[in-house]
């Protein structure tokens, strides 16, 4: 059982190493059930060397919706096994701010307000090969 936040800064340094396809995540404004509540994930997505990353929202397991119209690609990301990647996530109302390495990626809007607060989680899969995405130095300041 995690603080219920909804509009927050969350900064964390994510390292991936993986021999194929890896999606590292971070969990937030999620039900209490990590696995099968409702909940928004930022995922980064290492598709065969392409630098990807989206915004969804995540029930029973399955996306519902892409709150950043589709995958976006960043040249900011770095590829590199044993890389990592800081993210920087402002959470306010029905707007998500990303920074990726420091570079804005833009905000993004869910006006449907699908989740306006929650818990915070990690998340990782592969799709192919071996991997593993490791979480450090993480934040989370929580804005009035």
């Amino acid at each position: 059982d995690g603080p219920n936040v909804a509009n927050f800064v969350l900064s964390t340094d994510v390292t991936w190493d993986a021999t194929g396809i890896v999606i590292c995540g971070v969990i937030f404004r999620s039900e209490a059930d990590l696995l099968d509540g409702e909940q928004y994930q930022f995922l980064f997505l290492r598709f065969s060397g392409l630098p990807a990353w989206d915004i969804e929202v995540i029930e029973d397991g399955y996306s519902k919706s892409n709150i950043t119209g589709d995958v976006r690609f960043s040249d900011a990301i770095d590829l590199d096994n044993n890389s990592t990647n800081k993210i920087l996530l402002i959470a306010e109302g029905e707007k998500f701010t990303v920074y990726i390495n420091g570079v804005r990626q833009g905000s993004f809007y869910d006006y449907s307000k699908q989740r306006i607060d929650g818990e915070f989680g990690f998340t990782a899969s592969e799709d192919s090969g071996t991997s593993t995405c490791t979480f450090a130095n993480t934040w989370v300041w929580q804005l009035p």
